[in-house]
């Protein structure tokens, strides 16, 4: 209670509702305006001190955050597939001790068959798995480099071209099959990038296989398992959600079964509160201090990867950014979309932060999921334009609602 709380409050501190001038229309019957049109910075604190309170009372009840090694397969797994699982396993694990908030009534066998990768012939298993919860182009450009921080500001990726093909060798085993060709966008990331995204080529721990040295192979060329001879039931970007599937799911890879492993569909989980901590101590303070980093750095650490001024103070080409308030809080936004990635979460944040109509208007884009070689495969495909405008940030009232209650006002734009 004390952690919907807390979200709550950072909701309402946040600049969807703190002196957003693009509400000034929204009123009641009386003409009263709904929303202050002057930003208070105490609603940050007021949310701040909330989350502070729920933080240390899932403290006192035990919550920590998840760490595979405290599983049993830790002892015989590499150092790389361990740190892969350490987010993949705050979500999936059976009421872990990260969970605070676990939805009982959300159905993850659908879920799990949404995205789980073929490792058969479609005509044995293909009325088994979906194989369509795909991640966009985007969203895998989003994860961080093996340096913890992004892409574009990685000075050892400036001459690197992401969508150029690579042969993988021996040193990428755990991530990426040897000898198989893939884009330099799936080589040297952060451990949370091959925990979520299930790439061509890319390396699969689970499905009944707990060891390194026998994980299996997604792949995604047309003829593949995944890019299926079926409609609808395979990826769209050529990328799957390998995130939300337990590591005890499996599909036989004899017969046409799908064991599912259930559990409860994360809500809210510990990380995401100590994430919120950060956001709102950075905007309540006139520069980010050790209280910020603290927070964001014992998410980042339990991946290992190293502190935000560490990370970009040792590899990016703007070092300086996490010194500033608004560098820190571009650093906190990006990292919940990496730390609570399909989990969800985004979409809600991108509107709190009066983000969606920047991301939401941006080209959704995937590979030419039709080519048979990989050459051909690796060519940037547009799948749609969307079109979000100022009045999606209010969804409309239903219209009988509005002819039971005559008080109730329509928001603007759906009149």
């Amino acid at each position: 209670a004390l952690s919907l709380k807390a979200k709550i409050l950072t909701y309402a501190a946040s600049p969807l509702f703190n002196g957003n001038s693009e509400h000034t229309n929204v009123v009641d019957s009386r003409g009263v305006k709904i929303f202050s049109q002057s930003y208070d910075p105490a609603k940050w604190t007021r949310a701040s001190i909330a989350i502070k309170e729920a933080i240390d009372v899932c403290h006192e009840a035990g919550h920590a955050l998840f760490d595979f090694n405290n599983l049993p397969e830790a002892s015989i797994v590499s150092k790389e597939t361990l740190l892969s699982m350490q987010t993949k396993g705050a979500a999936t694990e059976r009421w872990n001790p990260e969970i605070i908030w676990g939805d009982t009534q959300s159905d993850t066998y659908v879920l799990q068959r949404f995205a789980q990768p073929a490792f058969i012939h479609w005509n044995t298993n293909g009325n088994i798995t979906f194989r369509s919860w795909a991640p966009t182009l985007r969203t895998v450009e989003q994860f961080y480099t093996k340096n913890g921080i992004p892409i574009e500001e990685d000075k050892e990726w400036i001459n690197i071209n992401p969508y150029s093909l690579r042969t993988a060798d021996q040193s990428h085993k755990y991530y990426i099959e040897p000898n198989y060709t893939t884009v330099n966008l799936h080589f040297n990331r952060e451990p949370r990038f091959y925990g979520a995204i299930a790439f061509d080529g890319g390396k699969f721990y689970g499905n009944g296989v707990l060891t390194d040295d026998a994980m299996l192979t997604s792949k995604f060329l047309l003829g593949s398992y995944n890019i299926a001879w079926f409609q609808n039931r395979h990826s769209a970007t050529g990328y799957l959600a390998k995130k939300m599937i337990h590591r005890l799911s499996s599909v036989s890879q004899t017969a046409g079964t799908f064991t599912i492993y259930r559990y409860t569909f994360p809500v809210i989980r510990l990380a995401d509160l100590y994430l919120l901590y950060a956001e709102t101590l950075n905007e309540i303070k006139q520069s980010p201090d050790s209280e910020v980093y603290k927070y964001i750095d014992l998410v980042r650490n339990r991946t290992g990867l190293e502190g935000v001024i560490e990370s970009w103070r040792n590899h990016s080409t703007n070092p300086e950014k996490p010194l500033s308030k608004d560098g820190m809080r571009e650093i906190i936004q990006r990292e919940r979309m990496i730390e609570l990635a399909f989990e969800g979460q985004r979409y809600w944040d991108l509107r709190r932060w009066k983000l969606l109509k920047e991301y939401m208007n941006m080209p959704i884009q995937g590979w030419n999921i039709t080519s048979r070689e990989t050459v051909g495969f690796y060519k940037v495909q547009t799948l749609a334009f969307p079109k979000f405008e100022e009045k999606d940030y209010l969804w409309p009232i239903r219209q009988e609602n509005i002819l039971k209650n005559r008080k109730l006002i329509q928001n603007p734009g759906w009149q």
